[in-house]
This record gives C-alpha cells, sequence and structure tokens, in this order.
C-alpha cells in the first residue's frame, strides 16, 4: 500500500483501506487469520483445534475433493526442511473425519534431481496412504492448462496442473516455515512454486 494509505482495522476482521491518491478506496478487505499454537501430545487434537478456529468444517462439506500439498523439498524428512510423516498423518485422519477424498501432491523437485516418488517414498507416503486410503499425485506428470494472469499492462500464461483447476474443492498447503535470502521468511506461497513446473 502506498505511505499515503490509512489503514482502520475493526474488530469484524476487515479492513477499510482510504487511498488519498485518485481517491480510491478500498471496503472490507478479508484480512488474513494466523493460528499460533504449541502442539501438545495429542497431535490430531492440537490439529483440529486450529482448523476449527477458521470453521473448517464450514469449507470442507462432506465428500469434498481435498488436496494436500505438503512441502517436500528433499527425498527424506529433514526437520526444518521437508514436513514431517508424523504431521501428514494426524492432518489426513482429522480430514478424514469430513471426507475421504483426500489426496497428496507434490512436483518432482531438487531441480529434476529426484521425482516426488522418491520424496514419497522417503516421507513413507505410499505404506500411509494404503492404511489411511488416500491419493497420490506426481504433479509433475499431470497435464497442464494455462491460466491468464495480468502482471502490470501485460496477461502471462500460466501453467497449472489440470486437475487442481478442475477436481479439487480444497486446497491445503502444508509448508515448513523457513528463513529466505530474498525474502525473509517462506511460508505457503513459496511452496506453490512446484506448481508452475512445465515437466
Amino acid at each position: 500500500l502506498p505511505n499515503s494509505t490509512s489503514i482502520k482495522l475493526r474488530g469484524d476482521n476487515t479492513m477499510n483501506s482510504d487511498f488519498d491518491s485518485g481517491n480510491q478506496t478500498c471496503e472490507n478487505i478479508a484480512r488474513p487469520k494466523v493460528y499460533i499454537a504449541k502442539t501438545g501430545p495429542d497431535l490430531e487434537k492440537s490439529i483440529r483445534e486450529s482448523l476449527k478456529w477458521i470453521d473448517y468444517e464450514k469449507i470442507i462439506r462432506p465428500g469434498n475433493r481435498v488436496f494436500i500439498k505438503p512441502n517436500l523439498t528433499f527425498t527424506v524428512h529433514k526437520q526444518g526442511v521437508t514436513v514431517s510423516p508424523v504431521f501428514m498423518r494426524a492432518l489426513v485422519k482429522v480430514l478424514k473425519e469430513l471426507t475421504s477424498n483426500i489426496i497428496i501432491g507434490e512436483s518432482d523437485g531438487g531441480y529434476g534431481s529426484y521425482t516426488a516418488e522418491e520424496a514419497f517414498y522417503g516421507h513413507n507416503l505410499f505404506d500411509m496412504s494404503k492404511e489411511l486410503g488416500f491419493d497420490l499425485i506426481n504433479l509433475s506428470k499431470c497435464e497442464k492448462e494455462y491460466i491468464d494472469i495480468p502482471v502490470g499492462s501485460n496477461v502471462i500464461p500460466i501453467p497449472l496442473p489440470k486437475m487442481l483447476l478442475n477436481d479439487v474443492d480444497v486446497f491445503i498447503s502444508v509448508a515448513v516455515p523457513k528463513v529466505h535470502s530474498m525474502t525473509g521468511i517462506s511460508l505457503c506461497v513459496l511452496a506453490m512454486a512446484p506448481l508452475l513446473k512445465k515437466t
């Protein structure tokens, strides 16, 4: 926002921004909700409590197709680098209370140095998928659909996995908070970068 912008926060989770230049006004922009808590010994309970904070039962309807995009930036679990299999198991079990249609997907990583399947194996997701009943998808192998994104005065065609655009009701990004040399910290947005891979 420009320096001339005054922001008034409201108790109803909306933000009012008045732009001095051009008399532009943005009313009722939803503010991001951030939930921070320590997990207790019952990880499923902790995840359920965090999801209840965003009214997840209103977002995920019974039978919805839920896609989970974990941060699997290495072939095996490394603390602070990839999402832990323990967390993924607990998350899936909580989501299974609402829907049986769950997909976990990732793209090939490491600039082509390993496949998504290798990362699935190293995080025990193949065995977990058989036990808990969810699908695994390598997004690098999915058919792409180009979406036009306006950037300034240009329109940039961006290739995205077609199944994410047409066959998913709810998308969940499970990122690992990390420091980053360019942005200071990377969260769910950077974790989406693998979706843009053409191959």
